[in-house]
């Protein structure tokens, strides 16, 4: 539109210079007739001259003041439709830009609501999973645990059943035993008894008994030994030297330091 204004002015000033090239060349046509005359009527027409001269130039201001004003009419209207077209176009680029705004704010908040939609979906799905993974992991840990406690109940019980057979035969063997004992320790004391009411001569000849009856004492304790063995408790060397003085006296075989070493060498 512009360009079309500016072609339009162009077009009016090479007119109007076109007018003017036409207009001096006629009249310099005419001075040129004039001049021709001017030599019949040189001084007469002088005046006729210079008032068709003012004239003209009164004339050719008109013109020109004419054609001024139509040029600066057209420039204003143009530049008033160039204004008003320029302000049509900041309109309708604002409208667009707030089109444009518009549809990406909406576009952004469609996004994230997607987004948000989706991160909840996942968001839920896993927690579902977990949910499925503890329980399941619970029911196998229940499952595991039950297990185990019964099979531990079960030997435990297997075990109780186990020792108390074995304390109720050891019980009985350590109640059959004390009972050989208690006899065979009577039959030692009246052996010790009526060795001792003999001379000091039937002593020597009886030496030999007291030492079948002191390897019998020493089988004795070394059974008693082993039955308390399974229950891993040892009876001391010294416990055995109080049984020996009790059933034969502390006399018959000195000081406990050579009992320990007898002892040491039968065991």
């Amino acid at each position: 539109m512009n360009l079309q204004n500016l072609s339009l002015l162009t077009a009016a000033k090479s007119k109007l210079s076109e007018a003017k090239k036409q207009y001096d060349q006629m009249v310099e046509n005419k001075q040129l007739e004039l001049s021709r005359h001017l030599k019949e009527i040189s001084q007469r027409n002088d005046q006729a001259i210079n008032h068709i001269k003012r004239k003209y130039e009164l004339e050719n201001m008109e013109i020109v003041n004419k054609e001024k004003e139509k040029a600066d009419k057209a420039i204003a209207e143009i530049e008033a439709k160039c204004g008003q077209k320029i302000e049509e176009c900041k309109e309708e680029q604002r409208q667009q830009l707030m089109r444009i705004q518009d549809e990406h704010t909406l576009l952004v908040t469609q996004m994230k609501q997607e987004h948000d939609k989706r991160q909840a979906s996942l968001i839920a799905e896993h927690n579902e999973q977990l949910k499925r993974t503890q329980l399941q992991a619970e029911n196998e840990l229940r499952e595991k645990t039950m297990f185990m406690r019964n099979d531990h109940e079960a030997q435990i019980k297997a075990l109780r059943c186990e020792l108390e057979d074995e304390c109720q035969k050891l019980e009985e063997e350590l109640h059959l035993q004390k009972s050989k004992e208690d006899r065979q320790r009577a039959l030692l004391q009246l052996q010790w008894k009526v060795m001792s009411d003999k001379p000091k001569e039937d002593q020597e000849v009886n030496s030999k008994q007291v030492d079948l009856c002191f390897n019998l004492f020493v089988c004795v304790c070394l059974q008693m030994d082993a039955i308390f063995a399974n229950f891993h408790v040892g009876i001391p060397l010294v416990v055995w030297f109080d049984i020996l003085h009790l059933s034969f006296g502390r006399h018959s075989w000195g000081n406990e330091k050579t009992f320990l070493v007898y002892l040491n060498v039968l065991l």
